[in-house]
């Protein structure tokens, strides 16, 4: 947020499910986010047609399949017309999904995540890899999706 939605948005509202977390964010953007939000995605509920960007960064790792469809089907609803769905995460671009015990998350494939897309009835309208991510790291990317026409 503090170093990319702030500069392009005029309002951004910051969801975050640790208190702490948050606390820190409040701390250090306070004046120019809009507001503070301690929820789960699954427990967010924003306001339909209320968002021209919803920005999904390293959340949907810790959610099973079934929480991230009913997300993104959550903010296909409240985003305003022409408005993006932005998720951007540790893809697996070559094998399988990983899991990561010690933290609790789930790397998915690509193709993986291109399925849960669509199934919350979102289409993709632009992906990038990260380039400038170390190697022997899970790459990263991101999609930038839209409502099904």
């Amino acid at each position: 947020s503090e170093g990319l939605l702030l500069d392009f948005f005029n309002s951004v509202d910051l969801v975050e499910a640790n208190g702490r977390l948050l606390e820190v964010a409040k701390s250090r953007l306070s004046g120019r986010a809009s507001s503070f939000i301690c929820s789960s995605l699954q427990n967010f509920s924003p306001k339909p047609q209320s968002y021209d960007v919803v920005w999904i960064q390293w959340v949907f790792l810790h959610l099973t399949d079934e929480d991230v469809v009913g997300f993104l089907r959550k903010a296909r609803r409240c985003l305003k017309p022409h408005g993006l769905v932005c998720v951007k995460d540790n893809v697996v671009l070559k094998g399988g999904w990983v899991a990561d015990r010690a933290v609790n998350s789930i790397a998915r494939t690509d193709q993986q995540y291109k399925a849960l897309f669509l199934k919350a009835g979102l289409e993709l309208q632009m992906e990038v890899r990260q380039s400038d991510w170390p190697r022997g790291l899970i790459p990263v990317k991101s999609y930038a999706l839209q409502p099904c026409a």
